[in-house]
């Protein structure tokens, strides 16, 4: 690619049209090439899109039968058998409310009173 130099003869906007008409076949250029790099990334992306060849797809692993499980409570792997047992167990209902003491109880109940007047009154200083 030749570069015209501006002739010192000629005059000031002679000389301007010169290196303007270069500096637009510079961004013309800088303009082909970048065209042509967001072409390469448009026609590279599908290809990244692809899944991971080692994944089983939704459909398979929808039709496939859980023998192991992990307990709900530690974590530590458990057989299918104990994992019904320990459901059916942690289903079963247990005290509805913990026995506490009863100072414990009146300050819990005087919390609970606390809450539903400033339901009500939220700019009452309820202490």
């Amino acid at each position: 690619m030749k570069q015209t130099q501006p002739n010192l003869q000629e005059s000031p906007a002679q000389s301007l049209s010169v290196v303007l008409a270069t500096d637009r076949r510079q961004a013309n250029q800088l303009t082909a090439i970048l065209l042509l790099m967001g072409v390469g990334l448009v026609a590279i992306e599908p290809v990244l899109a692809l899944p991971n060849p080692e994944d089983k797809p939704e459909e398979v692993l929808r039709l496939e039968v859980i023998t192991g499980a992990r307990s709900p409570l530690d974590g530590k792997p458990i057989t299918a058998s104990e994992y019904a047992q320990l459901q059916a167990e942690l289903q079963t209902p247990g005290p509805s409310r913990p026995q506490v003491g009863r100072p414990l109880e009146k300050n819990l109940n005087l919390l609970r009173l606390r809450r539903f007047i400033k339901t009500f009154f939220p700019f009452l200083p309820v202490r």
